[in-house]
C-alpha cells in the first residue's frame, strides 16, 4: 500500500475511473493501483464516481 502523502497521478485516476466504469469492486481497484481501500474510496467520492457496493459486512 502507500503512505498517506503519495499524490494521485493522472494514471491512477484514469485506472480508478476505468475500474468503476467496468463495475469492479473498490477493493479490487485499490489493490490494482497499489492504494489503500480508504484512499481509493475517498478519491472516488471526491471525483463523484458511483462505486459498486461491496459484499455485505460479516460474510
Amino acid at each position: 500500500m502507500t503512505d498517506k502523502h503519495q499524490r494521485w497521478t493522472q494514471t491512477n485516476i484514469d485506472d480508478l475511473r476505468s475500474g468503476v466504469a467496468g463495475g469492479l469492486q473498490i477493493e479490487t481497484i485499490a489493490d490494482a493501483i497499489g492504494r489503500t481501500v480508504e484512499d481509493t474510496r475517498a478519491m472516488a467520492l471526491r471525483l463523484r464516481l458511483r462505486v459498486a457496493a461491496g459484499p455485505p459486512v460479516g460474510t
